[in-house]
């Protein structure tokens, strides 16, 4: 029988404290080794809301099937310090590398996955673009475009000032969108392509029951968002195909 373990626990990042969760599932009485170790780096805003009790129950029940998980909060959202409006571009692919450093110095007999969602695939892409300890990609309705992204963003930042002469507290220069504030920093580092991924690390693209709606809007609703059971199984395949390309590799090293 595996009891499912969530515990909490605070990372020491370059820019302060970031809170993750981290789950579980060992069999009792045993020493378990993890092949995986899988870190989901979340979307921003609304879409953080809206997709949040996905993740968990997502993360749950990979834990028990013999994932190790973790979920990670940026600085400025959830019980990570700031807020968003204080938070440069670089502050959110930094997140992602000092969380994945202490996953892997905790596991390093794991792979490192790294699933980003929304907003998220550009950070967990930013890190990839820069480490080796990655494994994989496995990204959920990824932001292919950037550009057009941060238009809509701000897009949504003008019929909101439209709507509603109230102005969040905000760094110079940023917007109001979907009532969160981004600092200029942020949302020109949203915009930016991603470059630099290792063509051979395997990326995995996988798109919601809900997609067509989701590209036309842009942001994910609380109706856009993954049937649990759907996320699971599908990316429960990507690690699969990830341990046999791994297996392969070996096979043709030796």
């Amino acid at each position: 029988m595996r009891e499912l373990c969530e515990e909490a626990r605070y990372v020491t990042g370059r820019f302060g404290p970031l809170y993750t969760m981290n789950y579980h599932a060992a069999p009792s009485g045993r020493c378990w080794t993890y092949a995986h170790v899988l870190l989901i780096c979340p979307p921003l805003a609304n879409e953080l809301n809206n997709s949040c009790r996905v993740l968990v129950n997502l993360a749950r029940q990979l834990a028990r099937q013999s994932v190790r998980v973790c979920r990670m909060d940026y600085h400025g959202t959830g019980d990570s310090p700031l807020d968003l409006y204080e938070c440069r571009a670089e502050f959110f692919g930094r997140a992602v590398q000092d969380v994945a450093a202490v996953l892997r110095s905790d596991l390093p007999a794991a792979r490192l996955t790294l699933l980003g969602v929304r907003a998220g695939g550009l950070f967990a892409s930013w890190y990839a673009a820069s480490s080796a300890d990655v494994s994989a990609l496995i990204l959920v309705d990824a932001i292919e475009r950037p550009a057009s992204y941060v238009k809509e963003l701000r897009c949504s930042a003008v019929v909101a000032g439209l709507a509603d002469g109230y102005q969040r507290p905000r760094a110079a220069g940023g917007i109001d969108a979907f009532g969160f504030s981004f600092s200029e920093d942020l949302v020109e580092g949203l915009g930016r392509p991603v470059t630099g991924v290792p063509p051979g690390l395997p990326r995995f693209s996988l798109a919601s029951a809900t997609a067509a709606g989701c590209s036309r809007r842009r942001f994910w609703s609380r109706n856009d968002v993954y049937r649990l059971t759907q996320l699971e199984d599908q990316v429960l395949d990507c690690l699969q195909r990830i341990d046999a390309t791994h297996a392969k590799a070996s096979h043709d090293h030796l």
